[in-house]
């Protein structure tokens, strides 16, 4: 007998894994304890009814053809397999020893389960949990009935029926606990309704076993008389039970169909088919697959029910390899051992071992299907009777699907979706989505044209929306979608992607000056002043333009797109307009990127150097301090200018620790220097994000303690640009580190834009007037203004000045006669590594006798 609980829920890859390497943990455990009882109890034990080895293959024969063939009774909850197989049972424990008994049931088990094709490791489990069951009821037999007394007498007929009793018990036992240790689905099988039929077949089973032996206590071969009238029995048994099981079909699909009827929703329709599928055909599993058909051919609407749960609807999902061949080859049964290599990679795409496919419509396979498989350990699996069942009642619930409208319904909705989907709600234009994909496929297309995004953003647009409101914002952004229409074409396309941003597609431009006279015409389009509300709105865009192949086809759309929009930011910092990509003003290159990644590794594993650039008072000649400059020679690019990843540090967010460690290095590095000139100070640039830091005192303090220097030895460095960021932090900031006793320089001054009202408030000790104004005051009268007027200016608000890039002597003499403080320049020194700077202070004497010499050496 076959206990088959109805649940079931598709595992995992890893879950069946983890099952069967469970399973073959409890075959070997449960066949061990068959060896382990045989040689301790059972092998010294001699038949009650005497030894008629004659019987052997008679019982062989008896468990394989009761097991082999037999009479399944399906229920919703459960599945049972009629096999009477504890009738030869009971003859062996009666008549053989228990070796030969034993072996004559593991032959006949064996080959029913053979003949019934069940995979190895279920074969092995049924098995043993059989054997052992048999095991210990030729034990219990033995024990209880004695040696003295005859099995076919009154207490012989108890024994038996305990015996038989026992055996399904344990078998029952046997085989919930292996499934239940295997997989945790079967920990809580339907106990109730399982008993019930154990109880009736060990009724039968007993009754005809008893029989059965009385025939043969009184002649061995009585036993064929057994077998004639057991024949007999079961053909008109399985006669009733089919004739019966047609007429219950019968009434199922008259049930069915009484149901559907009742229904008038199409999702209501659906639900149902897949509930009572799997239900009637004591399934795991239930799909009902619907295709949409034209002009959506690659999609289906898939209802389909797993497990306990509800059932769930996926419209318009992609259709599947199983879908297709459903469509050319339904009805069938499709399994996964199947010879069709096709049909088997179908399943196991599908996570499914077996099942039955019927079409919805006989005459049109192709318009849908209804699908159950995976009969939760079911013995047998399904039958060609089962399939004639399930093609009535797919064609059925095709039926009450097309009275319920349902297809068009779904048609529409996903229709509706679709369009949803790549369309803007409020314009009407297509989205980003559809955008994308349209310039996906002009870029594979086109090999030969040119390939445009213009893509535009309106300026002010966030003042409409907070001035006038939503309602008013969506009406511009409505009639600017409405203006950009025109423009969209068999070539062309045209796009809201989101916000205010606009975007026109020109899928084969004939050259750039087709790009061009478009681009005119649809800024002009837009810069119409636009009446809304009875106001009249002057709008204008900023707009970037990107053209493949000139601006790369790699990456395809995103890149293109990418690109649109790198040149449109740049176009709105301009103040509007139009702006073509340049690669050189990409901030977001490849490279760039890079640079990010390997500045930050550089920093963790000290891949960074400081060169140090020092600084002569003039007056003296004497070596104030230097400036300490990051350099970076990066492994791949080589030496990397400080102009290229100082803004990558800044968008890394890197540039805060990079300061402190340029810090903290200097003043480490100063620290030894101070031996060989006393009174050397080293300057050190901070940038504005450092600057506005909270915690940009207390970081300056800790860093010259742990040098052990004091403030004054320390100049940090500062533009005009980083104080202008937030201007009333940094001077609070800036207060805070001159009450430390740090020297505060001002660098590059004359290049931002600071005024001198806010200068003379400011508090810094050095202004440091920038290259740009030095290296050609000799020959340029308005540089040498400039120069003179800062000089002076410094004086007067008794300030020093330090010029930069001094290039030649007669500069430096020049600046040394207006009274320039302190000067830096190639002519004095080059930036240089820690090692070499050190030598050059150790070489340095007192300017002017020498500087002129060393400057030209």
């Amino acid at each position: 007998m076959s206990r088959e609980p109805g649940e079931h829920a598709k595992p995992s890859g890893q879950t069946t894994q983890t099952s069967t390497a469970r399973a073959v943990v409890a075959i070997g455990v449960v066949s061990g304890l068959v060896a382990l009882l045989y040689v301790l109890e059972l092998s010294s034990l001699k038949p009650v009814g005497g030894e008629r080895l004659p019987l052997l293959p008679v019982v062989a024969l008896g468990v394989w053809a009761s097991s082999a063939h037999a009479v399944n009774v399906r229920t919703r909850k459960i599945s049972i397999d009629i096999t009477l197989s504890e009738i030869p049972v009971l003859l062996a424990i009666v008549f053989l020893p228990p070796g030969p008994a034993l072996a004559a049931v593991c032959v006949g088990v064996s080959a029913a389960l053979i003949h019934r094709r069940h995979p190895p490791i279920k074969t092995f489990a049924n098995l043993a949990g059989y054997l052992l069951s048999v095991s210990a009821g030729i034990l219990l037999y033995d024990d209880l009935l004695g040696k003295s007394t005859s099995p076919v007498r009154e207490l012989g007929w108890v024994v038996s029926l305990g015996t038989v009793t026992f055996i399904c018990l344990t078998d029952l036992v046997l085989v919930l606990a292996m499934m239940a240790f295997a997989d945790r689905r079967w920990r809580r099988p339907p106990l109730a309704p399982m008993l019930i039929q154990a109880g009736l077949y060990i009724i039968v089973c007993t009754s005809l076993g008893l029989v059965a032996v009385s025939m043969v206590w009184i002649n061995t071969w009585g036993i064929a008389l057994f077998a004639a009238i057991a024949l007999a029995t079961n053909f008109a048994y399985r006669a009733t039970v089919v004739s019966g099981q047609r007429y219950a079909n019968l009434e199922k699909l008259y049930d069915f169909t009484r149901r559907l009827s009742g229904l008038s929703e199409g999702r209501d329709v659906m639900n149902t088919v897949v509930e009572e599928a799997r239900t009637l055909l004591s399934a795991g599993r239930a799909e009902l697959v619907i295709p949409l058909g034209s002009p959506l051919e690659q999609l289906v609407v898939r209802c389909r029910l797993d497990g306990e749960d509800t059932p769930i609807v996926d419209q318009g999902a992609t259709i599947s390899r199983l879908d297709s061949l459903a469509g050319e080859r339904a009805p069938m049964l499709f399994s996964i051992r199947s010879e069709d290599q096709e049909v088997a990679s179908a399943m196991r795409d599908r996570g499914l071992h077996e099942a039955l496919v019927a079409p919805l419509q006989r005459e049109d396979p192709k318009a849908g299907y209804l699908l159950v498989g995976d009969r939760p350990s079911q013995q047998d699996g399904f039958s060609t009777s089962d399939l004639r069942f399930f093609e009535a009642l797919a064609v059925n619930a095709g039926v009450a699907l097309r009275s319920s409208n349902l297809l068009e319904q779904l048609r529409r909705e996903i229709e509706v979706r679709q369009h949803q989907a790549y369309h803007d709600s409020l314009t009407g234009l297509p989205n980003r989505v559809a955008f994308r994909e349209r310039l996906a496929d002009s870029l594979e297309t086109n090999t030969e044209g040119e390939v445009a995004v213009l893509l535009m953003d309106l300026d002010g647009f966030k003042e409409v929306n907070d001035t006038l409101g939503h309602v008013t914002g969506d009406a511009v952004l409505r009639e600017v979608g409405r203006r950009l229409t025109s423009f969209s074409g068999p070539q062309s396309l045209v796009g809201r992607l989101g916000g205010d941003e606009f975007a026109v597609l020109l899928c084969s431009a004939s050259d750039h000056l087709d790009v061009e006279a478009t681009t005119h015409q649809v800024m002009s389009s837009i810069n119409q002043p636009l009446a809304v509300e009875g106001l009249m709105l002057d709008i204008r865009a900023s707009m970037g333009v990107a053209v493949a192949p000139h601006h790369g086809r790699s990456r395809e759309a995103t890149n293109l797109l990418r690109h649109a929009d790198v040149a449109m930011y740049l176009a709105k910092e301009a103040g509007g307009g139009v702006r073509y990509y340049d690669p050189s003003e990409d901030r977001s290159t490849l490279r760039r990127l890079t640079l990010a990644t390997e500045l930050r590794r550089a920093l963790d594993e000290d891949g960074l150097d400081l060169w140090y650039q020092p600084v002569v008072e003039l007056e003296t000649g004497e070596v104030l301090g230097c400036e300490a400059l990051l350099r970076w020679n990066h492994e791949k690019f080589g030496p990397i200018s400080p102009v290229e990843f100082i803004p990558v540090a800044e968008n890394a967010g890197l540039i805060d620790p990079l300061t402190w460690w340029v810090l903290e290095t200097a003043l480490t590095q100063l620290k030894t220097w101070r031996e060989l000139v006393p009174g050397l100070g080293v300057a050190v640039n901070l940038s504005a994000k450092s600057l506005t830091g909270t915690k940009v005192y207390d970081r300056v303090e800790r860093s010259l303690q742990r040098a052990g220097m004091k403030p004054g030895a320390l100049t940090l460095e500062l533009t005009e640009s980083s104080m202008a960021i937030d201007p009333e932090s940094s001077q609070r900031a800036m207060q805070s580190l001159q009450e430390l006793g740090v020297c505060l320089s001002i660098d590059d001054y004359g290049t931002g834009f600071s005024s001198l009202s806010r200068l003379k408030h400011l508090p810094f000790n050095v202004l440091k007037i920038d290259r740009s104004f030095v290296k050609e005051m000799i020959r340029d009268k308005g540089d040498e203004a400039i120069v003179r007027s800062t000089i002076e200016l410094a004086r007067s608000l008794g300030r020093t000045v330090t010029a930069e890039g001094v290039e030649d002597k007669a500069t430096l003499d020049r600046l040394a006669s207006l009274g320039c403080h302190a000067a830096q320049g190639y002519y004095l020194a080059r930036p240089l590594p820690a090692a070499e700077c050190e030598s050059w202070l150790r070489e340095f004497v007192r300017w002017p006798s020498t500087v002129g010499h060393i400057g030209q050496g």
